[in-house]
């Protein structure tokens, strides 16, 4: 049984400011937000979110302090120690989708393209690689670009932006079924160990089968996070996400959030006035 270490760079997290009366959504609140301690109101359509967010606050280290069902849907009140960086830890989406790349896909889109200064293309032989120093300039490269073949997605790799060729995808969070915090060398800093779903852990092993000695895309949040090259099929179920040396509070925001899987869809979010 083998687990799959994938790079993946936890990102910042945006920030802002979060006046009172207006609900925000995630993105629009962070640092911004001084105070040591919040109150905030999470409001949500679905009841069934009920349990994911109680889970989402608790293991972010928040406390649920009333929770209140009406006709609109479901409201918890939560207590976050740690202000804004907590509120922002709590709100990630948390969208975690697997690809395979398309290769060739890749490599006849973008040797007919006439692509701009500022973005690099370069053949390895078995794949191109796509690369750009910023990531706005990447997609505006790829913007006219449009092709059947799949989605682009783009990310940095830590030293540039890379853009990958992404069939649909074979697996997402709804395929983890646990995952936890492991604490590696300081080079590699903490990694999160996921194990899938049984259904997961078969499309993974369908993913990998067939796709040995090529690239399989990571994203978050529709990010590209990593694209690893498949040494052999990987039947166990079992990945292990690197944080590239990442800090070990953001690893455990992002466990708690492939745990508990992705937000409700429109879910609101109002800070308490203090006194």
């Amino acid at each position: 049984m083998r687990a799959l270490v994938l790079a993946l760079l936890v990102p910042g997290l945006a920030s802002a400011a979060c006046p009172p009366a207006k609900p925000q959504t995630w993105g629009d609140v962070g640092a911004g937000l001084r105070a040591p301690n919040l109150d905030v109101v999470l409001s949500a359509k679905d009841v069934a979110a009920v349990d994911p967010l109680v889970g989402r606050i608790r293991d972010v280290g928040g406390h649920v302090t009333r929770v209140a069902k009406t006709k609109d849907g479901v409201h918890l009140q939560a207590w976050l120690e740690g202000g804004g960086k907590r509120l922002n830890a709590l709100l990630r989406p948390g969208r975690l989708t697997l690809h395979a790349v398309n290769e060739g896909g890749m490599r006849a889109d973008l040797k007919a393209a006439q692509l701009p200064a500022g973005v690099r293309l370069t053949d390895l032989g078995d794949r191109v690689v796509v690369t750009a120093d910023d990531p706005a300039t990447l997609r505006a490269a790829l913007a006219p670009i449009a092709t059947p073949r799949g989605q682009w997605l783009v990310g940095s790799n830590g030293r540039e932006h890379e853009a990958v060729l992404a069939n649909p995808a074979a697996l997402s969070d709804a395929d983890v079924d646990r995952c936890s915090v492991e604490l590696q060398t300081m080079e590699w800093g903490p990694q999160i160990a996921v194990r899938l779903t049984p259904a997961g852990a078969k499309r993974f092993a369908t993913l990998t089968r067939e796709n040995v000695q090529r690239r399989i895309a990571i994203a978050l949040d529709g990010a590209l996070e990593s694209a690893p090259v498949v040494m052999e099929p990987i039947t166990g179920g079992a990945l292990v996400l690197s944080t590239g040396g990442g800090d070990l509070a953001e690893a455990r925001d992002l466990a708690a959030v492939l745990r508990h899987g992705p937000l409700p869809a429109g879910l609101e979010v109002a800070r308490v006035p203090g006194p």
